[in-house]
C-alpha cells in the first residue's frame, strides 16, 4: 500500500469519533412484546438518532401491567447533552417534547422519563403513577 493512503486512511481513522457506549439499538420487552426502542450512533463527536415508543398501562405502583408494540417509525431525538454517565434528550411527541435520561447499568442501559412539575400535578390529579425506569438491553 502506497505511502499516502496509508496516511490518508490512519487521518481518516483519527478525525472519525470513536463510538460511545451508547451506540447501538437497545430495546426493552415485557411479556414478549418489544415496546421501548432508543438507537443512538455518535457522528462527529455527537450522539444522534431516535426512540419509539408503544403505550404502556402500568399498576398502582408504576410497574408495567400492558404494553403495546414499539411503532416501526423512530422519532428523531433532539437536545442531546451529556452531563458525567447520564445522557438526556428530547422527542416531539404532538405539540409537546418528552424528555428522558439513559445511564449505564453494566453492560445496559436505564432509560428514565424526565417530566415537568406540571406533568407530575396533571398525573396525580388523573391518579396515574410515574413510570418507573426502564432497562433497556442492546438489541440486534
Amino acid at each position: 500500500m502506497p505511502l499516502l493512503a496509508i496516511i490518508a486512511l490512519a487521518t481518516f481513522a483519527a478525525v472519525q469519533a470513536p463510538a460511545t457506549k451508547y451506540d447501538g439499538t437497545w430495546i426493552a420487552q415485557f411479556e414478549g412484546v418489544t415496546w421501548a426502542r432508543l438507537e443512538l450512533r455518535t457522528v462527529n463527536g455527537a450522539v444522534t438518532g431516535g426512540i419509539s415508543l408503544g403505550n404502556i398501562e402500568m399498576h398502582k405502583d408504576g410497574t408495567l401491567r400492558h404494553v403495546e408494540p414499539a411503532p416501526k417509525e423512530l422519532s428523531p431525538i433532539f437536545d442531546v447533552r451529556q452531563k458525567g454517565d447520564t445522557l438526556s434528550f428530547s422527542r416531539k411527541d404532538s405539540n409537546d417534547a418528552d424528555r428522558f435520561e439513559v445511564s449505564s447499568v453494566g453492560t445496559d442501559l436505564q432509560l428514565t422519563f424526565v417530566f415537568t412539575e406540571e406533568d407530575r400535578r396533571e398525573f396525580a390529579a388523573e391518579g396515574l403513577p410515574l413510570p418507573k425506569p426502564v432497562r433497556l438491553v442492546k438489541g440486534k
